[in-house]
């Protein structure tokens, strides 16, 4: 039977890394919007309205993504208290054991 074992120090770490790459990723879509903003403030022509319209779309499911990564962050931070809780109440019974 293989042994299941948490580094949680290494999976904090990975979290922070993760939060981190997340929040880059927010800053890129933030900043992309923000060209478009420009560049359709002095845009015109035909196929205006059909990009416009492609853009929002893929905007959309962009921010879908966003807010799943961000789900999986919330989910993970619950997963290392839950583990952190864990170890603290196994280290509290093993403190009480009598030797």
């Amino acid at each position: 039977m293989e042994v299941i074992a948490n580094d949680l120090v290494k999976f904090g770490q990975d979290i922070e890394d993760y939060q981190t790459a997340k929040q880059k990723l927010k800053e890129s879509y933030n900043n992309f919007v923000e060209h478009v903003k420009a560049l359709d403030s002095i845009w015109d022509g035909p196929s205006k309205k059909a990009f416009d319209n492609r853009f929002r779309n893929d905007s959309e499911r962009a921010l879908d993504l966003i807010n799943q990564l961000e789900s999986v962050y919330d989910s993970l931070n619950y997963a290392n208290s839950e583990y952190d809780g864990c170890e603290k109440t196994i280290a509290s019974i093993i403190d009480e054991i009598p030797v």
